[in-house]
C-alpha cells in the first residue's frame, strides 16, 4: 500500500513539473501535453515495479533466513529432547538385560522380554524423531558396514517371536537362497526401517506375520534385495491380494501429514530407503486385504579383495597358499603338519641353492610362492644372509618371509628384523603362534590387527547368544572355547514353557567365518523358536525342519552335526534326537553304584540329504543325575607324539570326575590341555552340563 501512495505522489509531482515546463515554454498544444503526461506515467510505473521487485526479494531473503534459523533451531531442539529421552530408555534396556541374566522363571522371563521389547519400540520412535530432524535439514547420512543379512533378521525378529508365543499368532521369515550371506550397508538404519515396518504390520493384530527376503537383481558389485512383510491373518488364503501404492518421499517436517506414529515411521523409512537406492510400497487399507509393506534396497557387495580375505581366512589362515619352507632335513615339527591341515601347499627344501632353484622354477610356471619360511639355523647357509639376499632381489622381495628363531639366542630376533623378515617366530612352533605369524606376514601387521579386532568382536557376539549359566530350576553350566578366531560349534538352552526345557549343541564342519555364520543362524532359530510349523517339544521334528531349512548346497557345502534334547520336569523324562553327533552322557548314582547312559544320535548329518528322518528316544532321569552334551573336540585330542585319545578314555574320565566335588568341565579342560601339551587345542572345546 505504501509503494502505491508513493507512486501516485510521484506521478502528481512529475505531472506538475511537466505542466510548469510547458507553461514556461508557452506550449498550448493539448496533444503535446497529453504525450508528456503519458510518458511521465510510464516512467513512474516502471520505477514503481522495480522498487516493488527489490522490496519483495529482500523480504523473501529475510523470510527464508528466518525460516532456516527456526528450522535449524527446531531440529536441534528435537535432537536435544530425543537424546534426553533416550537416556532413561537406555537405562531401562540395560536393566532388562541384567534381569534377563538372572535366574528367572518362565513367566518372569516373558515379563522381562515385554519390558525390553516395549523399550525398544519407544527407542525406535525416538530414532524416528532424530531422523526426521536430520531429513528436515538435509543431514541424513548413511554409515555403511558389512553385515550378515540372515543373522540380522533372526536377531531382529527374536523379541517378536517371544511376544507371539503369548497369543495364537506366529512370526516367521524366509530368505531366498540367492540372497548373499553378507552385504555392505547402514546396519543400524536397516534395523530401524525393519522395526518401523514390523510395528506397522503388527499394529493390525491380524494374525501370523511373515517376512520374506528375495534377490531382485544382482551384478558383480551390487545386489538389489526386496523385503516383504505381511500380516497374513488366520485365514489368509481367503483374502484378496493387497493393492500397493508407492510411498512418497521428500515430505519434510510437515507433521500435519502424519496421522499416527506408524505414518511417521513409514515416512522416515521411505527417506532411508530412498538413500539406499530403493522405494517403499504400502498396501491400501481394505477389509478383505492383509496389511503388507515391501521395499527394495541396493547394497554393495564386498569388493574382490574383501571377499578373498573372508574366503581365505576360514581357518584363521590362508588355504591354497603356496609356501616354501627352507629347513634342515632332520627337523620335523608341528609346522608341516599344520600347513597341510590348513590346506596350504607347502614345498620343502633344505638349503639356499635349492631355495633359489625352486623360486625360479615356480616363477617360470607362473605360480610364485606366497610365503617363505626360513629356519634361522641352516647347516650349509647363513639363514639371515639368505633372507637379506631375498629382500634385495627385485623379483622376490615382495614375498613375505618368516624367520624361525630360538629362544636361547635372543639376538636372532634382531638379525631377522635387519635381514628384512616380515615376522620372526620362536621355536618350538605351535599351531596358534604359526597361525598368527602367517596372517601377520601375508596381510601386514596393521590389516591383521584390524582383522583380529573384528574377529574378536564377532566371537563376542556369538558368545553373547549363549545364555549365562543358571542354578534354578536346573543347574546348567557350559564351556565354549574356540580353537580359532571363529568357531563352528554352538550351544544353547531355553525354557519352551514352564515344564519343558530345551538344550542343544551343534558342530558345523570347518571353522572361520562361514562356519560361524551358519552356526549363528541355526542357534538364533532354535533360541527364538522361529521355525514355522514346528513342534519344539519334538526333537526329531526340530532336526528334520533344520535339515530342510539348511541344505548344504546352499551353505557352501557345509552341513553340521546336532544333538537336541527336551527335559520334562513334571515327569522327569528326557527326550532327545541327534544327527551325526557324538552321544550325550547321562550319569547318575543309585544303590547299585554309578550308572552311565550313552544317548546316541541315530540320524544323519543335518543338511546333508533332503527329507532325512530323525528318530527321537526317551529316558527316565533320576534325581541328581547329570547330562553332558559335547562336540568331538572335547574327546578327540592329539598328543605331541601324533596319537589320538580314545572315546572310552573320555567316558572313563567323566565317570571318575562325576564323583568329585570340583567342576567336571574345568577338570576336563585341564585334562585336554595337558594331553595336548598346549593351551590351544586343535578343535573347538564345547560342552554343556545339566544337573537335574
Amino acid at each position: 500500500m505504501g509503494s502505491i501512495v508513493r507512486s501516485i505522489a510521484a506521478l502528481v509531482c512529475v505531472s506538475l513539473l511537466l505542466w510548469g515546463i510547458v507553461w514556461l515554454l508557452n506550449v498550448s498544444n493539448p496533444l503535446v501535453m497529453g504525450l508528456l503526461t503519458l510518458a511521465a506515467g510510464i516512467a513512474i510505473l516502471v520505477w514503481t515495479l522495480q522498487t516493488q521487485s527489490h522490496d519483495r526479494e529482500a523480504s523473501l531473503e529475510s523470510i527464508e533466513a528466518r525460516l532456516a534459523r527456526e528450522q535449524n533451531a527446531r531440529s536441534q531442539l528435537l535432537a536435544s529432547l530425543a537424546n534426553d529421552i533416550r537416556k532413561p530408555i537406555i537405562g531401562i534396556l540395560d536393566a532388562a538385560q541384567l534381569l534377563s541374566e538372572e535366574d528367572l522363571g518362565y513367566r518372569q522371563r516373558d515379563h522381562v522380554s515385554t519390558i525390553h521389547t516395549s523399550a525398544e519400540s519407544l527407542q525406535s520412535l525416538i530414532d524416528d524423531i532424530l531422523d526426521l530432524a536430520e531429513v528436515d535439514v538435509g543431514r541424513l547420512k548413511l554409515r555403511p558396514v558389512v553385515f550378515a543379512v540372515r543373522a540380522v533378521i533372526e536377531e531382529l525378529l527374536a523379541p517378536y517371536v517371544q511376544q507371539a508365543k503369548l497369543s495364537d499368532h506366529k512370526v516367521s521369515f524366509f530368505v531366498q537362497t540367492r540372497v548373499p550371506e553378507s552385504v555392505i550397508g547402514d546396519l543400524e538404519r536397516i534395523k530401524h526401517v525393519l522395526r518401523n515396518l514390523l510395528a506397522y504390520v503388527t499394529a493390525s493384530d491380524e494374525g501370523d506375520v511373515v517376512m520374506r527376503v528375495s534377490c531382485k537383481s544382482r551384478t558383480e558389485d551390487v545386489v538389489e534385495l526386496m523385503f516383504q512383510l505381511t500380516a497374513e491373518g488366520l485365514h489368509s488364503g481367503t483374502k484378496a491380494p493387497p493393492k500397493m501404492r508407492q510411498w512418497e518421499t521428500g515430505r519434510g517436517m510437515n507433521l500435519a501429514r502424519y496421522q499416527s506414529t506408524s505414518d511417521l515411521g513409514l515416512a522416515i523409512s521411505a527417506e532411508i530407503i530412498g538413500l539406499l537406492g530403493g522405494s517403499l510400497w504400502v498396501s491400501e487399507k481394505g477389509a478383505n486385504c492383509p496389511r503388507q509393506v515391501s521395499f527394495t534396497c541396493k547394497f554393495p557387495l564386498a569388493g574382490v579383495q574383501t571377499r578373498q580375505t573372508i574366503e581365505r581366512t576360514q581357518l584363521g589362515l590362508i588355504p591354497d597358499l603356496p609356501v616354501l619352507i627352507v629347513r634342515e632335513k632332520s627337523d620335523r615339527s608341528e609346522l608341516e603338519k599344520s600347513l597341510v591341515q590348513w590346506q596350504t601347499v607347502p614345498t620343502m627344501v633344505h638349503d639356499g641353492e635349492s631355495m633359489w632353484a625352486k623360486l625360479e622354477s615356480q616363477h617360470a610356471q607362473g605360480e610364485p610362492f606366497g610365503l617363505i619360511i626360513i629356519d634361522g639355523h641352516l647347516p650349509k647357509d647363513d639363514s639371515f644372509e639368505l633372507c637379506a639376499k631375498l629382500k634385495a632381489n627385485q623379483r622376490y622381495s615382495p614375498i613375505p618371509v618368516i624367520m624361525l628363531t630360538t629362544a636361547n639366542v635372543p639376538e636372532d630376533a634382531v638379525k631377522a628384523k635387519k635381514a628384512g623378515a616380515s615376522v620372526h617366530l620362536l621355536k618350538p612352533v605351535t599351531s596358534a603362534r604359526l597361525s598368527n605369524a602367517i596372517m601377520t606376514a601375508v596381510l601386514g601387521r596393521g590389516q591383521y590387527q584390524q582383522m583380529r579386532k573384528d574377529l574378536a568382536a564377532a566371537e563376542n557376539y556369538v558368545r553373547a547368544l549363549i545364555p549365562p549359566p543358571t542354578t534354578t530350576p536346573l543347574r546348567i553350566d557350559w564351556r565354549w572355547l574356540p580353537a580359532t578366531d571363529l568357531a563352528g560349534d554352538a550351544l544353547g538352552f531355553h525354557w519352551i514353557d514352564e515344564d519343558h526345557c530345551a538344550f542343544y549343541i551343534l558342530d558345523v564342519f570347518g571353522h572361520g567365518l562361514d562356519a560361524s555364520l551358519l552356526s549363528v543362524s541355526v542357534l538364533n532359530l532354535l533360541k527364538s523358536m522361529a521355525l514355522p510349523n514346528t513342534d519344539f517339544h519334538n526333537p526329531s521334528e526340530v532336526l528334520a525342519q533344520l535339515n530342510n531349512r539348511f541344505p548344504m548346497e546352499d551353505h557352501g557345502d557345509r552341513c553340521f552335526s546336532a544333538w537336541y534334547g527336551i527335559y520334562d520336569r513334571k515327569n522327569s523324562k528326557l527326550t532327545w534326537a541327534g544327527g551325526g553327533h557324538p552321544p550325550a552322557l547321562l550319569i547318575s548314582q543309585n544303590g547299585e553304584g554309578l550308572q552311565i547312559e550313552q544317548l546316541a544320535s541315530k540320524g544323519p548329518l543335518v543338511g546333508m540329504m533332503e527329507d532325512s528322518e530323525f528318530e527321537s528316544a526317551e529316558i527316565d532321569v533320576p534325581s541328581g543325575a547329570s547330562l553332558f552334551a559335547y562336540s568331538d573336540g572335547v574327546f578327540e585330542i592329539e598328543t605331541p607324539a601324533g596319537e589320538h585319545t580314545k572315546f572310552e578314555d573320555f567316558v572313563e574320565f567323566m565317570q571318575q570326575q562325576f564323583q568329585q566335588e570340583d567342576s567336571v568341565l574345568d577338570a576336563l579342560w585341564n585334562r585336554d590341555r595337558e594331553i595336548r601339551g598346549s593351551d590351544v587345542l586343535d578343535d573347538d572345546f564345547t560342552i554343556i552340563e545339566v544337573k537335574f
